[in-house]
């Protein structure tokens, strides 16, 4: 939002005045400039009023937690003398470890039910490698990788008796960012061998193939996230499109690797029911504890309409008959989830700083990475137009405010909460440049904010790391009013 911080008036003509007059205005006029003389004497000596500035440090520190890391790694590697697996096949397992120890920390932050590191991994790592009965990779360019990916049709497969296939390209051959993408591809079919109890059952889905392929493609598309750092790029999106083909929701990725709209799907049942109670489903729990939990949140009501209309969006993405219109069915669906976030903010207890803290970062995540996107035909990004968060933000900024998560940004109160709207703020798009992207913090735990007022304008100035070893500083100008587009810089 691009506001106008000053305005200047139109010069005034006059008539002119009889000789006499102009004399007499003369003298009046010496007068008024010499009063005026002293008076910007008197002004010069006054001291102007000074910059107020409150930085808040980042809570939470880029820290490796080298003893899981070491206790795991031990076990994998014990785990691989048993097995007879290729070379890049360990190298990739072990690399597969290391990422998700690194950037585990920020996913639990925006994901704020996972468990403890260890845990997790000794369950959807180590566990599921041991269901895996064989891991075959190949290289993509040679000719038997060739022959395998357009026999499958996928960057990964796994088979009935959990033989795993996947293929990436040489590591030599791609950026650090692009072969954590084949490292995500591996992760994703040890998730269907962790599933092993129900992956190639329809009967714990109510035999149900939509729901199915929610909790099973969609869980796998959710737990290889963690590998990647949590960015707000959206490099990759599944579309449902207007009937005119004017305007286009997009279902987003960072990267290429996964099921995207299953994953939105997934998200929204983690946000709504909790992760350990959606994760018992992959481990032969029955689905119908996913509904209750949701039921117990929300009323039984609202819990059938989301469950209903998940599956509905489902079918009518992967369907696309000309007489359904599934782009206006998936409003509806988002702006009934809505309600149910709107629920969540209006009982934050505003007591309890440690839950609205938990509440932010989830709240900020699913504006930034589950929320659909709204493209137009120029795909410039138009979400504002069907996704209204603005009263969600006001009402949590309250609740931030009451209970003090964080310390008053600016003692002006107007620029106080547009400080905060700022942090709420979210986006897909590059705010630095094609070489040097940068996007809007992951974090709020993560970041360093500075925020500089100075009579009615402020700045506020975010820096974090962006997962890949680059600083990124972010910085709004803004008033009252509203603020302009943040610009991105690494520093």
């Amino acid at each position: 939002m691009n506001r106008n911080l000053t305005t200047a008036a139109p010069a005034r003509r006059t008539k002119r005045a009889p000789l006499g007059k102009q004399l007499l205005a003369l003298l009046l006029a010496l007068m008024i400039a010499l009063s005026c003389a002293v008076s910007a004497s008197a002004n010069e000596e006054e001291p102007q009023p000074a910059a107020e500035s409150v930085v808040v440090q980042a809570r939470q520190k880029a820290a490796f937690p080298k003893a899981v890391y070491q206790t795991i790694r031990k076990e994998l590697n014990a785990e691989l003398k048993t097995r007879n697996f290729a070379p890049i096949v360990n190298t990739f397992l072990r690399e597969i470890l290391y990422y998700k120890c690194k950037f585990y920390s920020q996913w639990s932050t925006v994901y704020p039910d996972l468990p403890d590191l260890e845990s997790y991994l000794r369950e959807n790592f180590l566990g599921a490698l041991a269901n895996a009965r064989t891991i075959h990779g190949y290289d993509e360019n040679s000719r038997t990788g060739r022959l395998l990916q357009a026999q499958d049709n996928a960057a990964g497969i796994t088979d009935a008796d959990f033989n795993v296939r996947f293929y990436y390209t040489d590591p030599e051959d791609l950026t650090p960012a692009e072969h954590l993408v084949d490292l995500e591809v591996l992760d994703h079919e040890l998730k269907h061998c962790k599933d092993k109890k129900v992956t190639f059952r329809l009967k714990p889905f109510e035999n149900n193939s939509d729901l199915s392929d929610i909790m099973i493609e969609g869980g796998a598309t959710f737990h290889e996230q963690f590998v990647y750092p949590v960015t707000a790029s959206q490099d990759y999106a599944e579309l449902i499109a207007n009937k005119r083909q004017t305007r286009q929701l997009a279902y987003g990725k960072s990267t290429g690797a996964g099921y995207f709209l299953y994953l939105y799907l997934y998200n929204n049942l983690v946000y709504l029911a909790g992760y350990r109670t959606v994760e018992n489903v992959s481990l032969g729990e029955p689905i119908a504890a996913v509904r209750t939990a949701m039921a117990k949140k929300y009323g039984k009501n609202t819990a059938d309409q989301v469950w209903a209309g998940l599956k509905k969006l489902k079918r009518l993405f992967e369907t696309r008959r000309p007489t359904t219109d599934p782009y206006q069915y998936a409003i509806k669906l988002q702006n009934l989830i809505f309600k149910c976030i709107n629920k969540d903010i209006k009982r934050l207890d505003d007591t309890d700083p440690a839950a609205v803290s938990r509440y932010l970062e989830a709240y900020r995540f699913y504006k930034m990475r589950i929320l659909p996107q709204l493209y137009d035909e120029n795909f410039d990004v138009k979400t504002d137009e069907v996704f209204d968060t603005a009263p969600y933000d006001r009402r949590l900024i309250k609740k931030i405010v009451a209970c003090g998560v964080l310390p008053q940004l600016s003692s002006n109160e107007a620029l106080n909460e547009m400080a905060l709207l700022c942090l709420l703020f979210t986006s897909v798009e590059n705010y630095g440049t094609t070489k040097r992207p940068c996007y809007v913090a992951p974090t709020v735990a993560g970041t360093k904010m500075k925020v500089t007022t100075k009579d009615v304008s402020a700045r506020i100035q975010m820096v974090y790391a962006d997962g890949f070893g680059n600083t990124v500083r972010l910085t709004f100008h803004f008033n009252a009013d509203g603020w302009d587009v943040p610009d991105g810089v690494y520093i």
